[in-house]
């Protein structure tokens, strides 16, 4: 297995501690309560952790997506992100950007929501002065909590896969 796919780019675990959910539609109210918007935005902010063959500090990174839920146990997202880290060898920064598609599986229904999530998309890293664009593939684990109507905290720990 070569180094530059051991390096999963962004690494063994991008822990994404979310920023914010933001819903930008608006709930229909009816008698039953608050129904999910079916349309969404967000951004967040992530931890960065990469491996030992990256030769890289841990970093940080933002991350910004629309989503739609498509049905009661499914939603996708389309979303772009950037991140920047400290190289332990040579010198500079390593930064890399993105984006991709995700589809979440709550496991629930309003209040407190676990999801999983798969995806995938494209990534341009920038390393040790070299362009390198490839494809990527990520999975994680994460949950939605509500703090007042239309408003989510959201927080999820990816593993991203780089193929290049």
């Amino acid at each position: 297995m070569s180094s530059r796919l051991r390096r999963l780019a962004l690494s063994a675990a991008a822990l994404c501690a979310a920023a914010g959910f933001i819903n930008s539609a608006t709930a229909a109210d009816e008698s039953a309560g608050y129904e999910e918007p079916k349309a969404y935005v967000g951004g967040s902010a992530f931890w960065n952790k990469p491996d030992s063959n990256r030769n890289m500090d841990d970093g940080w990174g933002s991350r910004v997506f629309l989503g739609t839920r498509l049905n009661s146990g499914l939603m996708f997202e389309v979303n772009g992100f950037g991140l920047q880290g400290e190289r332990d060898v040579g010198s500079g920064k390593d930064s890399a950007w993105g984006i991709g598609g995700d589809f979440l599986f709550p496991f629930t229904q309003g209040g407190f929501q676990p999801f999983v999530l798969a995806g995938g998309g494209y990534i341009d890293e920038k390393v040790n002065g070299s362009t390198d664009g490839s494809g990527y593939a990520n999975a994680g684990l994460g949950f939605f909590v509500p703090l007042t109507e239309g408003l989510k905290l959201r927080t999820e720990g990816r593993y991203v896969a780089v193929f290049n």
